[in-house]
């Protein structure tokens, strides 16, 4: 069966019924790392170590497609964690586990939430449904 028609390479002029031939529709999660109001104390060195191995430990599981710092309006106070947004390529209910699990939440310095959202268009929407696709088939760690 023929795709949709080629797009040209930008999509300014494009109709609507072609943009939503095009959607991909790919479930995401988004994970918001909201900073609290509690500091790290400087003696915890760990928390910090332990965030990265969480980060990156989703990341190689194929679940977490990004993760990065959102900049504050105003400098932070010290000892005071910036906010962070991840998207999942993984159900709501993985997305909640993963968040339920981050150092950062788990210490107080950190809440986070997670929020449902749908990658429609651009390079990532092939990449993300690849994603969901394999995160279907593994099993939860």
């Amino acid at each position: 069966a023929a795709g949709p028609a080629a797009l040209p390479a930008s999509d300014a002029g494009a109709s609507l019924a072609d943009l939503r031939g095009r959607a991909a529709g790919v479930p995401l999660q988004l994970i918001h790392l909201v900073p609290t109001l509690k500091p790290r104390p400087a003696e915890d060195v760990v928390t910090m170590r332990e965030h990265f191995i969480w980060l990156r430990t989703h990341e190689m599981a194929a679940r977490l497609m990004s993760c990065g710092p959102v900049e504050p309006d105003a400098p932070l106070a010290p000892g005071i964690w910036g906010g962070g947004m991840g998207v999942a390529a993984v159900s709501r209910e993985t997305a909640q586990a993963m968040a339920a699990a981050e150092p950062s939440g788990l210490m107080g310095y950190r809440t986070l939430r997670v929020e449902p959202w749908r990658m429609d268009y651009g390079l990532a929407a092939p990449i993300a449904r690849a994603l969901t696709t394999l995160d279907g088939l593994m099993p939860v760690a």
